[in-house]
């Protein structure tokens, strides 16, 4: 026995869907209240666009410090040879503070990229503060002494080649270390963050 398989010359209606209906409005074509209040959604906006600018903060102070840290020692080596033999040899008995050798200008020089990125996070920052109704007063800048300082830091590290590694050891636990500058600068970067959030809950 065959059998025959007739095609149906009739179109099947989709069933309906609660998706496809227009968002805020039901069944019956009433307007539906929304759950949450849009004042809510804004401030969990503007939260998630501050975690954001910390978690970036956190990755850029730490880059920046991590080459300033490569660019004094660079100077400091290309320093070191600079002073030939014979005056490697003076060090050894008679070493120079590092600030010494890179005098004031050239630390200020190589430490210009890390106030350019300070200075871009503040920039940033104030955007977002912007779309606040709180408005500060609140730490809103870095507090940069310990950077604008560094020199003073760097008077204590006695160079000479035979301690090449030891001072740049040194170095990178007082830029990259726990309680580093970039540790402090990472911590502010937290504080303004978590200040301006709270803030703006209270609005």
């Amino acid at each position: 026995m065959r059998f025959r398989f007739f095609r149906s010359e009739k179109i099947p209606v989709p069933a309906a869907k609660t998706g496809d209906e227009p968002v805020g409005i039901d069944a019956e074509g009433k307007r539906v209240e929304p759950l949450i209040d849009a004042r809510r959604l804004s401030a969990l906006a503007l939260r998630r666009e501050l975690l954001n600018w910390r978690d970036d903060a956190h990755t850029d102070i730490t880059l920046a410090t991590a080459t300033l840290h490569i660019e004094l020692m660079k100077r400091i080596d290309e320093r070191l040879e600079e002073k030939g033999l014979i005056g490697r040899l003076f060090m050894e008995l008679f070493a120079d503070p590092a600030n010494k050798l890179l005098l004031k200008k050239t630390i200020q020089r190589i430490a210009k990229p890390m106030h350019a990125c300070l200075s871009r996070l503040e920039a940033s920052l104030a955007v977002l503060a912007e779309k606040s109704v709180y408005r500060p007063p609140m730490q809103s800048a870095f507090g940069r002494k310990r950077l604008e300082t560094m020199d003073v830091f760097l008077s204590k590290l006695q160079v000479k080649s035979s301690a090449r590694d030891e001072i740049a050891h040194a170095l990178k636990g007082w830029l990259l270390g726990p309680d580093g500058l970039a540790a402090e600068l990472r911590e502010q970067a937290t504080h303004m963050c978590n200040q301006l959030i709270q803030e703006s809950q209270k609005c």
